[in-house]
């Protein structure tokens, strides 16, 4: 009897260890799935995303607050940006639940087609980052809203806090002066230290 209720509790333990989550919710602008499945939480990011007065958060802030601690965190996204404040957000809940220095789990962000403006920041919290040798990342001049005031300095001193090359954003300061978009392949950003891995 008692082999048999121990067999029992470490049968439910190991289901409990191998159940699998998921969620999706689709915004105006977005959709954003969380899946937990063999020890790796998955997020996708599709499009972009904007402040509470213009777009309903919910489901992207959902996926933040459901993230599990020390459990390893696989980010792939295909955005244009939005507003840096919220991608910060999910950037900031990240990084509590799998902080590589505190805690076994890391942080892997991919990108296969696009990721731009605000994007870029938060593909920056992988410990690993990989992209598409095809896909294509989108710099300009932060502003307020898209086509309206123009803040200089913010977009380079948004990516120079997250880890990007200092002196690659200097040699590349042209960029970050027009609200044009300047598309970038994974070859042609070597020493920004953004794309750790290139794949197929």
């Amino acid at each position: 009897m008692k082999s048999l209720l121990l067999f029992l509790l470490f049968s439910f333990t190991l289901s409990a260890l191998a159940s699998d989550e998921n969620y999706f919710y689709q915004g105006r602008h977005y959709n954003i799935t969380y899946s937990l499945k063999a020890s790796v939480q998955t997020i996708y990011l599709e499009g972009n995303i904007l402040s509470d007065l213009v777009e309903d958060l919910r489901g992207f802030k959902h996926v933040g607050e459901i993230l599990k601690p020390g459990i390893n965190v696989e980010l792939i996204l295909q955005s244009g940006g939005g507003f840096q404040l919220e991608m910060d957000k999910l950037s900031q809940a990240i990084k509590k639940a799998c902080d590589s220095k505190t805690t076994e789990c890391r942080v892997t962000t991919r990108v296969f087609d696009m990721c731009a403006s605000a994007c870029i920041p938060l593909f920056m919290v992988g410990d690993l980052r990989e992209a598409s040798s095809s896909a294509h990342f989108g710099f300009h001049q932060a502003a307020v809203a898209p086509g309206f005031l123009r803040i200089p300095g913010v977009a380079q001193g948004s990516l120079k806090e997250k880890g990007v090359n200092r002196d690659w954003l200097k040699e590349n300061r042209q960029m970050f002066s027009s609200l044009q978009v300047t598309w970038l392949l994974p070859s042609e950003m070597q020493g920004s230290d953004i794309v750790t891995k290139i794949i197929p």
